[in-house]
């Protein structure tokens, strides 16, 4: 019935329609994350039942990369992946893959160029490390990119960031954001299992500087 509503209007009806949803949709995006910014922090501390099980963060990460293959394409985000075959975490799976989708959803909003992905193994813990190229570098204030409700952007919740950072925290993790040369990058440190390690040849050795503590 939609569709069909939407054939009887006239252009300008139909880009009126169309702006409509996208502010629904961005609306419905901001609801969710306010709710759960707001559960997180009140849980702050509180054991919230989280499944903590070997998660291969590999194949979380290309999952996640190939379901915003769509969106990562239109913002013209050109995706470069350094990663050994496997790279064992211990951790919750359904709390990870909001971590890393929420990571990748800000490249599409605020990166251009390469989306530059790299997962490690680091003594006892694994490390993603995401840097793309900044659309409005002269709006964004590193010091702030993690505070919530403070975006570089007006069209932004500022809210994306903020949770990642609460999740991480939950799973024994941490967070910390940077500028490399004129690109913004992110870095997720997460327990590993006791004995777990990277499998493959494409292995990423240890970055003696990493952005943050």
């Amino acid at each position: 019935q939609q569709m069909l509503a939407a054939s009887a209007l006239d252009p300008a009806q139909r880009d009126h329609l169309c702006a409509a949803a996208r502010h629904a949709d961005r609306l419905a995006a901001l609801v969710e994350e306010v709710f759960e910014c707001a559960r997180l922090s009140d849980d702050a501390g509180e054991d919230d039942g989280a499944r903590m099980e070997r998660v291969d963060l590999v194949e979380e990460v290309v999952q996640c990369l190939l379901g915003l293959a769509g969106p990562l394409e239109a913002a013209g985000l050109e995706v470069e992946l350094r990663a050994p075959d496997a790279l064992v975490a211990e951790t919750d799976p359904g709390a990870l893959r909001r971590i890393v989708a929420n990571l990748v959803r800000n490249a599409v909003q605020h990166g251009r160029g390469r989306l530059l992905v790299e997962l490690s193994g680091i003594a006892g813990r694994v490390r993603l490390r995401m840097r793309n190229g900044v659309r409005r570098p002269g709006a964004l204030d590193v010091s702030r990119a993690l505070e919530r409700g403070w975006s570089s952007d007006p069209a932004g919740t500022g809210l994306g960031l903020s949770i990642v950072e609460l999740l991480a925290a939950r799973l024994g993790g941490a967070v910390a954001v940077g500028l490399a040369g004129e690109e913004f990058e992110v870095v997720l440190e997460l327990p590993a299992p006791p004995g777990g390690r990277a499998r493959g040849t494409a292995a990423i050795p240890p970055d003696d500087n990493p952005v943050g503590p």
